[in-house]
Order: structure tokens, then sequence, then C-alpha cells
């Protein structure tokens, strides 16, 4: 076995048959990314490891190579971050769960160019139609209308026009069945019967 090798598997600053361990840079303390060098750890094999802190919290066992080749820059937390960042676009949806404003506006959509939407006969089947800003975005949707007061659904003012900033409003929902047309086209209201 050579020296270098010889080296690797000894403690910093040991020597041996003689001769200083100048082959093993020591790493402590240097920054490589999110991680910081801890100490050097117990060796892989022939290969020499280190404790290393994530700015996470979390810690890591190394090999130099790693390290020093750039290979690695975190202890995932970096993989998890980047691709966090390039999945969100407006940050309204988290997995499978969207905020109010974010299904508010996927329905309208689907009402208006939906033909299997169970509300298009009202929207879409009438002509109505989403202004160009809003279907191509929800930033500019969200940006007109702004967040949704607790207990409110998206309401149209006039019910024979389209999808448009000036046209629609956050509503309590109390009062939202007030706008639902009838097939005559004039407004009905809601009876409920006690039993």
């Amino acid at each position: 076995m050579s020296d270098a090798i010889l080296c690797c598997r000894r403690p910093i600053g040991e020597t041996v048959r003689g001769a200083p361990m100048s082959s093993l840079t020591d790493l402590t303390g240097r920054r490589f990314g999110r991680l910081v060098v801890l100490r050097q750890s117990a060796n892989r094999g022939r290969r020499v490891t280190w404790l290393c802190q994530c700015s996470c919290g979390r810690s890591k066992r190394l090999v130099t190579d790693y390290l020093t080749s750039k290979r690695y820059r975190s202890c995932g937390c970096l993989r998890d971050d980047t691709t966090r960042k390039r999945s969100t676009t407006h940050g309204h949806t988290i997995g499978r769960h969207a905020t109010k404003e974010y299904r508010a506006w996927a329905h309208m959509k689907g009402r208006c160019y939906n033909p299997t939407d169970s509300r298009y006969d009202n929207c879409g089947g009438r002509g109505i139609k989403v202004c160009r800003a809003w279907r191509k975005s929800f930033a500019s949707f969200l940006r007109d209308l702004g967040p949704a007061p607790e207990n409110a659904i998206l309401k149209r003012r006039d019910t024979d026009d389209d999808f448009t900033p000036g046209n629609c409003v956050w509503e309590a929902r109390p009062h939202a069945r007030s706008h639902i047309r009838s097939s005559r086209g004039s407004r009905t209201r809601l009876v409920l019967r006690r039993r």
C-alpha cells in the first residue's frame, strides 16, 4: 500500500512512517455551498469522509471528492428548494390543495369553455366569456379582484355580461344566491320548506 493511501486512514496531523500527512487537506471550517465542514469522520474504506452541517440544520457525512468537486452543495435541501421554486408560479396551489381564489378562477374558466362542466349551459352555452387577461393569467385575475374575503364567492354584477374586472366582485355567501337566473330570465327566490 502506498504512503498516500495510508495517510488518509490516519487522523489529521499524524505521521506515517515518519512522513507528515501533507497529502490530506484539512477541510474543517470550509464552506461548500450550503455545507460547512465540522470535522473528519469515520472513513469509507480508503476514502476520507467529513461530517458537514447544512444551513438548514441537518448533518451529512460526505467523501472529500464529493465536496471538492462540488458534487454536493447541500444535504438535499437545495434540490428540494430549486424544484419547489421552479414548480411554483403564483403560490396559490400547494400540492393538490388550491386557494379559494384559484378554485374560483379555474371554475370560472370551466363554466365558460368546458362543455362537460355542469354549469356550462348557464355561461359558455349562452356565449359568456372570460376576458383575455384573466383567461391567460391567474395573476391578472388576482391582481384585479384581490384576495377573496372570508365566506365569499365570485359573482358577476350583470349575469348576461362576460367575466371582466368591471363586472365581477367577491360577494358574501348569504346574498350570493340572488343572482341565479330562472329559465325565464327573471331572478328567483329560494324557498325553504320546514319538515
